[in-house]
């Protein structure tokens, strides 16, 4: 079971005028459980205003424009976003470190001006409270001044938003960067995703994976556990390939491995990838299983 034992930044909750924005501040108690998009089954219509998940806390809404063209139209309503924050929630702008085209092609990286312009028109928003910054990846360590310096002055613009940083593969091997996020950001949130193809062997198969990424991550910039989410693949159109396992139970066992481990179940939370791509019973039973390990309830 979960246990918040490592020391974390608790902030006192506050809400801002009318011309501020509504949002509320800073870091979460834990246990944090942090959405990629809006957790509502992408089989049916969706109604942002009814969730398929109601353990998240922290739910990233997806990129903006200038983020991602094709997303212009993806706007919210101002009632949408705080009725969310009447009820707790934390809502962040998914941003990029990649440039894309107006058909949503991948062209480029940013520089440290790009980036800055990018992410502080996510922060600049009415009702956000953060940015997910999609995502630092070991294969360019190229960028990783730019990475470091835009960090550093995002925080510097913004003391009082979030920030989370989704970290590609088991961490990744730059420890600048690592200590820039331990620094810098709020939350680090090492991407260990596991297909049914690679659990030879489940149910007994073990999920080594999630304490050996922590253990390289904190290795390398020491300090960083205690402000990291370990990120769960629950996509299930990629990793649900086998018919003789059920990716419901698969992804049971992993929530149950984080939250069970002596060392993982000390860390802040989860980070869930893409919940709204599993069906509606899986996204159900994904919740249940959360709310067991992390909220105490059965």
């Amino acid at each position: 079971m979960y246990r918040k034992i490592l020391p974390v930044l608790v902030f006192t909750c506050l809400v801002f005028s009318e011309v501020a924005a509504m949002s509320v501040e800073k870091t979460l108690t834990p246990p944090v459980i942090f959405s990629y998009g809006w957790p509502i089954s992408a089989t049916k219509e969706r109604d942002y205003y009814q969730l398929d998940m109601t353990t998240p806390n922290v739910i990233e809404i997806g990129p903006n424009a200038v983020s991602h063209p094709p997303s212009g139209k993806r706007g919210y309503d101002k009632e949408l976003l705080d009725y969310w924050h009447a009820q707790g929630k934390r809502l962040v702008r998914r941003c990029y470190v990649t440039k894309f085209d107006d058909d949503g092609e991948k062209v480029g990286y940013c520089d440290a001006e790009e980036l800055l312009t990018r992410w502080s028109a996510a922060m600049d928003e009415y009702g956000i409270d953060g940015i997910g910054i999609d995502e630092f990846i070991k294969s360019r360590p190229d960028l990783v001044t730019e990475w470091v310096a835009a960090l550093k002055t995002l925080r510097e613009r913004y003391p009082d938003k979030l920030i989370f940083c989704w970290v590609a593969g088991q961490g990744i091997a730059s420890q600048p960067l690592l200590e820039a996020i331990r620094d810098y950001a709020d939350y680090c949130m090492p991407e260990v995703y596991y297909s049914e193809a690679q659990a030879e062997g489940f149910p007994e198969f073990e999920f080594t994976r999630f304490r050996k990424a922590v253990d390289m991550i904190e290795s390398k910039a020491p300090g960083i556990a205690r402000k990291t989410l370990i990120g769960l693949g629950a996509h299930q159109r990629l990793w649900d390939k086998d018919p003789e396992i059920d990716y419901k139970q698969f992804l049971e066992a992993q929530v149950k491995t984080i939250a069970e481990d002596d060392l993982l179940c000390q860390l802040p939370g989860i980070a869930i990838y893409a919940p709204y791509a599993l069906d509606s019973a899986t996204i159900s039973h994904l919740d249940a299983v959360v709310k067991e390990c992390y909220c105490g309830e059965r």
